[in-house]
């Protein structure tokens, strides 16, 4: 028997929201330090590819316009253009080079647009085939790297490469449990360590082949923006297995149990990934990083890694969901 609530998921989602506060904190310093740019490729190879999958697997059967929320589409979009100020204003102070664009950019923030936009085609996702649909957003995916236009604008280069994932969770919305049984069968836990074993060891010692992979885990640019290499849907391919492969073992590994502290914090990512990135950039504006830096050393690496664990915590605290709550209900009232 399943509980009401699958916790699992709840521990998932807190997980993946620390990575993605842990990959922004090791991108600023990723071109100084070897380790972490393995870190950042270890991170972007599954945690977006991943976090979609959920937004699909947790989205509401949107089989109609009227279906489409209305309410929570004002309230991501009001977010965006809030965020959007206030990192062009931190940028403007401290020189940055982030630009103000309405309706693109390359902040952080990407991730809500392309829910959003999701949302908007629910009726038409939910009137057709999920196989034959399946299929058209990998072969979408796959060759929509050789279109250049395709880029920031409306972010659509991100929503068509990560839509099959969005898909793939979105096909299990209704039996969320058959994911759970998956995941329980017998051998799963340990292949999975194997993998991920494997892959920390690429990610380290073969840093230099897999991190050239950077631009298309992030599904930003066009396969024209890598210029160190030759770059086709070959390799998306293989960015997509080991996205799917990564993302599956972490997932298996994940227990499906309350963790007190960390299942209560996973129901409450939105205001993480809102809040941190500001955050950061302030941070960087003040020279704190550069002072660590200075200070420690070497051990530079271990003091971001801790903040940027310690920053997740701290804006996982009830305080801020009432903060966002509160506004929520200001706004509809």
């Amino acid at each position: 028997m399943f509980t009401k609530r699958i916790y699992k998921f709840d521990n998932l989602k807190f997980i993946l929201i620390l990575f993605v506060v842990i990959g922004h904190f090791a991108d600023i310093y990723a071109n100084n330090y070897g380790a972490l740019q393995s870190i950042f490729i270890f991170v972007y190879s599954f945690h977006m590819p991943l976090f979609i999958f959920l937004t699909g697997l947790f989205q509401k059967k949107i089989k109609k316009v009227s279906d489409i929320p209305i309410k929570k589409i004002i309230f991501y979009i009001l977010l965006i253009f809030f965020m959007k100020i206030t990192i062009f204003y931190i940028s403007e102070r401290y020189s940055f080079g982030y630009s103000f664009e309405v309706l693109s950019g390359s902040e952080v923030y990407w991730y809500l647009n392309v829910v959003i936009l999701y949302m908007l085609i629910g009726p038409i996702i939910n009137k057709l085939k999920f196989s034959y649909l399946f299929i058209f957003s990998i072969v979408l995916a796959l060759f929509a790297g050789y279109d250049n236009n395709i880029n920031d604008f409306l972010y659509l280069s991100r929503a068509i490469v990560f839509f099959p994932f969005y898909l793939l969770g979105h096909n299990y919305s209704n039996n969320k449990e058959k994911i759970i049984n998956i995941c329980n069968k017998k051998g799963l836990k340990l292949i999975s360590i194997i993998i991920i074993i494997i892959f920390m060891y690429i990610c380290i010692y073969e840093l230099s082949y897999i991190y050239k992979y950077r631009t298309l885990f992030t599904g930003r640019n066009p396969y024209d923006y890598i210029a160190a290499f030759t770059v086709g849907y070959k390799d998306r391919i293989l960015t997509y297995l080991i996205s799917f492969i990564m993302g599956f073992s972490i997932m298996c590994l994940i227990p499906n149990k309350k963790i007190k502290i960390i299942s209560n914090m996973g129901k409450r990512t939105l205001q993480v990934y809102v809040l941190h990135f500001p955050i950061l950039l302030l941070m960087r504006g003040l020279n704190l990083f550069d002072i660590l830096e200075k200070n420690f050393g070497d051990n530079f690496i271990y003091i971001l890694l801790l903040i940027s664990i310690i920053l997740t915590f701290f804006l996982s605290l009830r305080i801020f969901t009432k903060l966002f709550n509160l506004i929520y209900n200001k706004i509809f009232i």
